[in-house]
């Protein structure tokens, strides 16, 4: 029909997110997309009785994906003032704290004010890169594709700190034996992250905001995050 015509109900629905995010949204080995949003998102769409499709990809595409309608709703974005001008949010699910990871021979950096001047690796496009850029960081930032690839340039000594949310750094760490990062500082910003929409789409936003209501009142939310985020957090 038109294009203001109501959605109809039992068309299927596409969640971005991103490829490289683990726990939260991830490729798992397998090629299937997994992680703490993925679990949630399916059981969103379970109890609103929605169909969807997985479409993660690299996190600066997804962004833009969005905007320009290829897929309908990101299940894991940080909320900030200037991301609130373009795109509607749902309450958020979660509260990403992002720390400062250094290797173990580094000087301890205890917060945002010690990074000046130094190399810092970053995910591209990422909350802390709007962030640090905003800050007047932008000459210290060595943007890479995902946070995976940040602290493995700290670690070969490609840089001197990297900047990464505290649980996904943690399981990155673990999953590819970065022995030689630690966690410097464990919380130098507390990031609001949940779903979105496109501008305007008060109909799609209801509906997670709904599912996510729903989740928290029956326990499953409390279910997912302890199975994906209860050993990680801080």
């Amino acid at each position: 029909g038109s294009a203001d015509a109501p959605r109809d109900r039992h068309r299927t629905i596409v969640v971005g997110g991103d490829r490289d995010y683990p726990p939260y949204e991830f490729i798992d080995q397998n090629g299937k997309p997994a992680g703490y949003n993925v679990e949630l998102t399916r059981a969103i769409a379970e109890v609103m009785g929605m169909t969807v499709e997985f479409r993660l990809g690299a996190w600066s595409e997804m962004f833009s994906a969005l905007k320009s309608g290829r897929v309908d709703v990101l299940q894991g974005i940080s909320w900030s003032e200037k991301r609130a001008r373009q795109i509607d949010f749902t309450p958020p699910h979660t509260i990403v704290y992002h720390a400062i990871f250094a290797r173990r021979d580094s000087p301890p950096a205890a917060g945002l004010e010690d990074l000046r001047g130094r190399k810092v690796a970053l995910h591209r496009d990422g909350i802390m890169h709007e962030y640090l850029a905003e800050r007047g960081y932008g000459k210290d930032l060595v943007l890479t594709p995902t946070p995976a690839d940040a602290l493995r340039l700290l670690a070969a000594g490609g840089c001197d700190y990297a900047v990464v949310a505290m649980v996904p750094g943690m399981y990155i760490i673990r999953e590819n034996r970065l022995t030689n990062l630690v966690p410097v500082a464990r919380s130098i910003a507390a990031q609001r992250y949940g779903y979105a929409v496109r501008q305007g789409d008060a109909e799609l936003l209801a509906r997670f905001s709904e599912g996510l209501a729903i989740l928290r009142k029956t326990g499953q939310y409390e279910a997912i995050r302890a199975k994906w985020l209860g050993v990680l957090e801080p």
